[in-house]
């Protein structure tokens, strides 16, 4: 018990937990004496940090594992430790489940969505492919599932950037399996960007599972390429769509309740001047809209652009569409002083903008210069946008049906 706790590890105790383990330590198979078992629940007694629970959870294999989560919430505890994951889910609110000797600190489900953790729901900024020549232009977006012990379902949505149309599919990944499909095979011919969900298996609710991660390796015939994680959003509940298996649709919530909230202002820093080969592609996704029928119109934003010397200047625009991509130039961000005048020869300068409406972009920047590889400050590849602000008001209603894989 003394290897249990420490400086910075505190044992959290209710009564129906220290009954479980009072019962369990007596059971003949761990062949404990007496004074062993008088030992340990004395350890346990001194050194826990007792609580009483409030709330009850009815979500383990086996019920009488119920009490260590309910205890995990009261104590707002970073972990469980248990030797059998099977019993658990992966995460409970804030509190992950693991086996002994877990390396590191997890993400918490409620830290904000990013492409640098794990998620329920995974944002790919953008897909694309050719369909007369794929070599040229093409996209492979790829999916894993982090958990040793547990299958997921996942539901993906393709959102065609211009159209708004969406196309779907299910993919069932096995426990630490990787899987990569190619837009030239599901969509070719058309640029958008894609969703996937974590469902339940059989009902296709969208569930927590917080342990997917993704990205993608996009190339067009221009010469912009790059290799973009997917932006992760985890969940806060269970069921965070509700648990009616009846339904035909449900609305995920972007709330910090439900998932994760989203990006309201976004930012890209450090664009490179067109003077010195630079071209500079921007990407933005409207989050948004009902999936039975169509994706969410990005709609008028407007933003400032910086020179590196802190002047200012102001732009607008209206985006009919779900994806706006373009290569910036004069025409946009269309300043009062043109685009190249604010940027001239071996200068830098940095943009934000936002969504007149309250809503929830995200997207990416790739850069392509024809003489990286002959000038010393020539460089290519991409990054996604920055999160400056977030918003609690996106939603997206998705359908609802049995997973067909």
């Amino acid at each position: 018990m003394a290897s249990l706790v420490g400086p910075r590890v505190r044992l959290c105790v209710s009564g129906p937990v220290y009954a479980e383990y009072e019962e369990v330590i007596r059971r003949p198979r761990f062949q404990r004496s007496e004074s062993e078992i008088a030992g340990t629940l004395r350890a346990i007694r001194e050194s826990g940090i007792w609580v009483r629970p409030n709330v009850r959870v009815r979500v383990c294999a086996d019920p009488d594992d119920d009490v260590f989560l309910e205890c995990a919430v009261a104590a707002r505890a970073h972990y469980v430790v248990t030797g059998n994951l099977r019993h658990f889910p992966r995460q409970w609110a804030d509190t992950l489940i693991v086996t002994p000797g877990i390396i590191g600190s997890p993400y918490l489900a409620l830290s904000e969505a990013s492409d640098q953790k794990e998620g329920s729901i995974l944002f790919y900024p953008i897909y694309t492919s050719e369909p007369t020549n794929p070599n040229a232009q093409n996209t492979r977006i790829s999916m894993t599932n982090t958990s040793q012990t547990e299958s997921v379902t996942l539901h993906l949505f393709a959102v065609d950037g211009a159209s708004c149309a969406v196309l779907d599919a299910f993919i069932c990944l096995t426990p630490n399996q990787t899987s990569s499909l190619l837009a030239s095979d599901f969509d070719p011919g058309n640029t958008g960007y894609i969703v996937v969900v974590a469902v339940e298996d059989f009902t296709g609710l969208p569930r927590a599972f917080n342990e997917l991660i993704g990205d993608e390796y996009v190339k067009f015939s221009s010469g912009h390429q790059a290799n973009l994680a997917a932006e992760s959003v985890a969940a806060s509940m269970m069921f965070p769509a509700g648990t009616n298996a009846n339904v035909t649709t449900a609305t995920l919530r972007f709330d910090g309740m439900n998932y994760n909230r989203l990006g309201r202002v976004l930012a890209l820093d450090s664009i490179g001047s067109r003077a010195n080969g630079n071209s500079t592609m921007l990407i933005v996704n409207r989050i948004g809209g009902n999936f039975t029928t169509s994706g969410a119109l990005i709609g008028p934003i407007t933003g400032l652009v910086y020179d590196d010397v802190e002047n200012a200047y102001s732009f607008t625009a209206n985006q009919a569409v779900c994806q706006f991509r373009r290569v910036m130039d004069n025409g946009f961000p269309r300043t009062f002083t043109p685009f190249d005048r604010i940027l001239p020869a071996g200068r830098n300068a940095w943009m934000k903008f936002w969504a007149v409406e309250d809503a929830a972009l995200f997207g990416s920047a790739i850069n392509f210069n024809p003489n990286a590889g002959a000038s010393a400050g020539a460089f290519n590849q991409g990054h996604n946008l920055h999160h400056l602000t977030l918003t609690d008001a996106a939603t997206i209603v998705v359908p609802v049906f049995i997973p067909s894989c």
